[in-house]
C-alpha cells in the first residue's frame, strides 16, 4: 500500500476526576508523536482535559452528544478516528465507521468490541501477557499488545536504563496521576511523614483537588524533608533523581519501567486491578498497613525487578505502530 504523507486525525478522549486522566496522557503522547499530521481532539470532559491539550498545542472540540460528535467528524471527515475512553459502546463504533469510513484504532478497549477496530492498541487486562503483534484474519484486526506498545514520551525513550539510584531508598516519589481519585497522595504521606530518614518529591496533577488536606499533612513535615510539584509537563528529570516511586499504575508506571526507575503502584478502582492485573509490585494500598516493610522487602529483590523492567520492553514498539498507521 501507498504511504500518504499526510493523515487527518481526530482523537476522542475523555478523562475526569472520578475515572482520572490516564486515557488524556496517553493519547497526547500518541498526538506527540505524529506533529506532523492534522490532529483534533474530540471530548466531552470537563475543562482541566482541554486545558492539558491546549497547553500541549492541540487543538480541541467539546461536544455534548454522539449526534453532535457524528455531525463533526461528518464535517472533518478524518482518514483516522482514535478513541481511548471507555464511553463507546459497540452500536457508536459501528455508527463512526459506517458513516465516516475511516480507519479506526483503539487503545486500552474492552476485548469484546476489539474486533470491530482496524488497530487495537492495549487490549484491556492483557498487559500481563506479555509482548505480541499478530492479525486476526477473521476480523480484519491489527493488535498490538503489552508494554511494549505503550507510547511513551521521548524523553522516556532517550534515558531508557538510565536511573542509577543512590543505593537506598533515601529519596521517594509520590506521584498518583492527574486526579488521584482516591487521594492516595495523602495516604502515602501519611505513612511515610513519620519516618524522617526520607526525603519526598509529591507531584500532583491537573485534576487533583485535595490540597487543603496535603498542605495540612505538609505542614507537619520539616521543609527540607518534602517539595512540592504540580502537573510537571515533563517528570523524567526528577524520576531519574529519585530513589523510588510510588505511583498508581498507567502509563507513568510504564515510564518508571523505562527509566530502570524502582516503582511500587496502588490500585486506585477495579479497572486498574483487571487491566494490570499479573504485573508484580502493584498492591492494594488499605492492604500494606506498613509501607516501610513493604519499601526495605522491594529493596531486597531490587535486582529480580529491575531484570522484570528491562524485559517489559516499554516502550520500545512505538515506531512499528506509527509506521503501520502512516501507512493505512
Amino acid at each position: 500500500m501507498q504511504k500518504k504523507n499526510k493523515v487527518n486525525i481526530a482523537i476522542l478522549v475523555d478523562g475526569s476526576k472520578e475515572t482520572g486522566l490516564g486515557h488524556v496522557y496517553r493519547s497526547r503522547s500518541f498526538a506527540d508523536a505524529l506533529q506532523s499530521s492534522d490532529i483534533v481532539f474530540l471530548t466531552r470532559s470537563d475543562h482541566y482535559v482541554v486545558d492539558i491539550l491546549d497547553a500541549a498545542g492541540f487543538k480541541t472540540l467539546l461536544y455534548k452528544s454522539v449526534d453532535e460528535l457524528q455531525g463533526i467528524l461528518k464535517i472533518i471527515i478524518p482518514t483516522h478516528v482514535v478513541i481511548d475512553s471507555q464511553n463507546f459502546d459497540a452500536s457508536i463504533i459501528k455508527q463512526i465507521r459506517q458513516s465516516i469510513g475511516s480507519t479506526l484504532i483503539a487503545f486500552g478497549i474492552e476485548r469484546d468490541i476489539a474486533p470491530l477496530f482496524d488497530i487495537c492498541i492495549h487490549v484491556a487486562s492483557e498487559y500481563y501477557e506479555g509482548n505480541k503483534r499478530f492479525y486476526d484474519k477473521e476480523s480484519g484486526t491489527l493488535y498490538f499488545k503489552g508494554p511494549r506498545y505503550i507510547f511513551l514520551r521521548d524523553e522516556f525513550l532517550t534515558n531508557r536504563n538510565r536511573w542509577k539510584g543512590s543505593g537506598n531508598f533515601n529519596r521517594i516519589m509520590i506521584m498518583m496521576g492527574g486526579a488521584d481519585p482516591d487521594n492516595l497522595t495523602v495516604k502515602v504521606l501519611q505513612k511515610l511523614l513519620p519516618i524522617l530518614s526520607y526525603e519526598l518529591y509529591v507531584v500532583t496533577g491537573a485534576a487533583y483537588t485535595y490540597y487543603e488536606q496535603l498542605t495540612n499533612l505538609a505542614a507537619l513535615c520539616p521543609e527540607n524533608k518534602i517539595h512540592f510539584f504540580s502537573n510537571l509537563a515533563d517528570p523524567s528529570e526528577i524520576m531519574l533523581s529519585v530513589d523510588l516511586l510510588l505511583c498508581s499504575p498507567g502509563n507513568t508506571l510504564f515510564e518508571a519501567y523505562c527509566l530502570g526507575l524502582p516503582v511500587i503502584a496502588f490500585f486506585q478502582n477495579n479497572s486498574q486491578r483487571t487491566d494490570f492485573k499479573g504485573l508484580p509490585y502493584i498492591y492494594d494500598f488499605s492492604e500494606e498497613q506498613d509501607l516501610k516493610d513493604l519499601i526495605t522487602g522491594f529493596f531486597k529483590q531490587l535486582g529480580k525487578y529491575t531484570e522484570f523492567a528491562k524485559n517489559t520492553e516499554s516502550g520500545s514498539g512505538k515506531a512499528e505502530i506509527l509506521k503501520e498507521i502512516l501507512n493505512q
